[in-house]
């Protein structure tokens, strides 16, 4: 279960963050990606993507990485912690990237619904204006060899990012950020 606390406002650095198609390709970017899949709170508000859809990467042939870029409207303040978080799942144990452009960290999904969090100091240098991004993978010898299957999907829902390292809940962000809710609102 989600559970409920009441909390103060914050903000969703993030845009679009119900419509994933809308951030920016990296790499050959989530060919496939579509929503309307069951989420951790009972919803289909879920995104997902077949891994066989991602395209080749730019290493080796039949090494293959797509992912998304969320830029957002906003440069965060400078030298400050940041987070962001994302609910994630994958058909079966599988790596992904997440994190702040090159201050990034391998996280590892498995078939439960889980929040991952990615806490560090926003370095605008370092960061490049890019906001938040995900790196998905696999290699192709994966498929040949049947340790993974084509079909096999990761399912997303709800990034957001947030000034500090302290838990907060999701606030929905349209083309705009930072979004601000109400002065209070009740917490995932």
């Amino acid at each position: 279960a989600l559970g409920l606390r009441c909390e103060r406002a914050h903000h969703n650095y993030l845009h679009n963050t119900e419509n994933l198609n809308a951030w920016t390709n990296w790499f050959g970017g989530l060919p496939g990606l579509t929503k309307g899949f069951p989420d951790p709170a009972g919803g289909n508000e879920a995104w997902s993507f077949r891994i066989a859809d991602i395209p080749q990467g730019p290493g080796v042939a039949g090494d293959m990485a797509g992912g998304m870029i969320n830029s957002g409207n906003v440069t965060p303040t400078d030298g400050v912690v940041h987070t962001a978080e994302i609910w994630l799942r994958c058909d079966v144990v599988r790596q992904f990237s997440f994190g702040f452009s090159d201050a990034m960290a391998v996280f590892t999904a498995t078939p439960t619904w889980k929040k991952y969090k990615f806490t560090d100091v926003w370095t605008a240098a370092k960061d490049l204006g890019r906001l938040c991004q995900l790196v998905f993978g696999y290699f192709t010898s994966e498929l040949a060899a049947g340790t993974i299957s084509a079909d096999t999907r990761f399912y997303l829902w709800h990034p957001w990012m947030w000034q500090g390292s302290v838990g907060m809940s999701y606030i929905k962000a349209d083309n705009v950020a930072p979004y601000a809710d109400q002065e209070y609102h009740y917490a995932d």
